[in-house]
């Protein structure tokens, strides 16, 4: 009976269908193995499913802390060879494996996993799930990068901040552009030293967070200087958004009185020794003062891929008995009690000793700290009302929330807005 059956099938026509089939076999060997367009992100302690050609490798960018091992299941695959590779295409480390693999993430961020299959491979639906085993420590998808503001030859207070994020392992940079320049300038160097941190392939999107100026320097790069939307997100901290009517008083001064402008040059010539007229104070007055951020803000719009954030500060003076019983008996530093009472002589109360609270206000507003403008860029010891390291701890473990769509928790040390307090 078998032999009759065997005949019909060759009389039907099926004998050369299952032949076909059969080579078609023979040649998916995957010798050369494609790959698909990078899929979805694979989260530890999360899932990716998808669907691949015989033969097609799949790639999926995956994270963590620096040093965590994740461990990767496979399914819908044979024996198949995994890849981490950094962003320049260069492989890190290569795994052959069939149902799990373990890897090791070289530094804090994301990486690209590839998964290539083995001989004879059919495709079809896959999946692959990501635990994280070991190290598995708080960490951000993307690097930090801290600007600095305004007056500063090095990150100063910054490096404060930039220290504590690296011991508790997250990815961060705090470089230093010209101290006493405009915008435009300082925004273009801060694009050079992306560029350079770009071309070692550990990151491919960064969040900013920058201290009184350095937080324009950050809209500006965003808006005008980021062609390929590296840019995620922009934090700023006591940046004048709106102007400081500081910067309009000495802006006035200099121009009015030689000893003034005289006198500016000179402390120029302190600070910022061997500029050679590379520094222009008086541009920066300019661009900082009420109708210089107004032409700003005019001229330079937000992103509507870029999330913006912003934080305020308040001080007071020693003898404001009603400021301090309010915030947390916070006191301004000697160095900012002229420009606290120039602000105050104008009308701007609260503010952070130099910038007005309604002026920090940008974006979402995150929140009103009992600090000063020094104390909020890291450089200062804490004190009972702000503790600088504990801050920008907790404010990178919120941006890591809300990476992954999460709600960020709220700071225990800050206000509601201007408009609430």
């Amino acid at each position: 009976m078998w032999l009759l059956t065997l005949w019909g099938c060759v009389g039907s026509g099926l004998t050369p269908h299952l032949m076909e089939r059969s080579a078609l076999e023979q040649e998916r060997d995957c010798t050369s193995v494609g790959e698909a367009p990078e899929g979805a992100f694979l989260w530890p302690g999360a899932r990716v499913e998808g669907t691949r050609e015989a033969c097609e490798g799949v790639l999926h960018a995956t994270g963590g802390a620096a040093g965590s091992v994740l461990s990767v299941d496979l399914a819908g695959f044979g024996a198949a060879r995994v890849e981490l590779r950094d962003w320049n295409g260069v492989v890190l480390d290569s795994v052959e494996a069939e149902g799990t693999a373990q890897i090791a993430m070289p530094w804090t961020g994301e990486a690209l996993l590839a998964v290539l299959p083995g001989d004879s491979d059919a495709g079809g639906a896959y999946a692959i799930d990501a635990t994280c085993i070991e190290g598995c420590d708080v960490w951000t998808l993307h690097p930090i990068l801290l600007m600095h503001g305004m007056g500063e030859r090095d990150p100063m207070g910054l490096a404060e901040y930039a220290a504590a994020l690296d011991a508790r392992g997250y990815a961060v940079w705090n470089p230093a552009v010209d101290p006493f320049n405009p915008t435009a300038i300082r925004a273009a160097q801060w694009r050079d030293w992306l560029d350079d941190w770009r071309t070692d392939g550990t990151w491919r999107q960064v969040h900013l967070v920058g201290h009184s100026m350095g937080g324009i320097d950050a809209r500006y790069l965003a808006s005008r200087l980021d062609p390929e939307g590296q840019i995620v997100s922009v934090t700023t901290i006591v940046t004048p958004h709106r102007g400081s009517p500081v910067a309009d008083d000495v802006l006035q001064l200099v121009q009015e009185q030689d000893w003034a402008d005289a006198t500016v040059q000179t402390l120029l010539d302190i600070l910022v020794p061997g500029h050679d007229g590379s520094q222009d104070v008086n541009a920066v007055l300019a661009q900082l003062s009420g109708p210089g951020m107004e032409l700003f803000n005019a001229t330079v719009p937000d992103r509507e891929d870029v999330v913006y954030r912003s934080w305020g500060g308040v001080t007071c003076h020693w003898l404001s008995w009603d400021c301090r019983a309010q915030w947390d008996d916070e006191t301004v530093s000697w160095g900012l009690i002229p420009s606290l009472l120039m602000l105050q002589g104008h009308g701007h109360d609260p503010s952070d000793g130099l910038v007005p609270l309604e002026s920090t206000e940008w974006g979402e507003v995150q929140g009103v700290l009992s600090a000063d403008h020094l104390d909020l860029g890291g450089g200062h010891a804490p004190t009972p009302s702000f503790d600088p390291v504990a801050f920008i701890t907790r404010e990178a473990a919120r941006l890591a929330a809300l990476e992954r769509g999460g709600v960020a928790a709220d700071e225990p040390l800050a206000t509601g807005g201007a408009v609430g307090r």
